[in-house]
């Protein structure tokens, strides 16, 4: 699923994947216990994923957000439910980490080549956009 997701961003080394396999694992692993590891299945199979980690502010480090790092759904399964459903639980999880304190607040992030989404109209406000040279 992390190549398919790599294929489908405008970050050509995400594209042409090389992966070591043991790093990948302590990632999803850090997501798992850390941030937010969460999949979608549908018609018996994996139809999507949201990952995100919990980081401290590089200038305040008390100040620990949780960061979306990818929300893909196999294309089969786009216009289906499965994006809202992990959307919501992303949302509760993250909510939740808030009234415990454990968060101080969290971001999402949309890829240039994501289809567009109305952050805005569901609570979030604009905070940056990033631009890259090369890869």
């Amino acid at each position: 699923m992390l190549v398919d997701f790599g294929r489908e961003t405008a970050i050509k080394t995400l594209d042409q994947p090389e992966y070591d396999r043991s790093h990948i694992d302590q990632i999803l692993l850090r997501c798992e216990y850390s941030g937010a590891s969460l999949v979608a299945q549908s018609d018996g199979e994996i139809a999507g994923m949201i990952l995100a980690l919990r980081e401290s502010d590089l200038w305040f480090r008390k100040v620990v957000r949780m960061r979306e790092l990818a929300w893909w759904v196999r294309p089969q399964y786009r216009g289906s439910s499965v994006g809202g459903r992990l959307w919501s639980t992303y949302i509760d999880r993250c909510e939740d980490l808030k009234i415990r304190r454990q968060i101080t607040g969290y971001t999402v992030s949309r890829l240039a080549t994501s289809p567009p989404f109305d952050y805005e109209r569901r609570g979030f406000r604009f905070i940056e956009a990033t631009y890259m040279i090369g890869e």
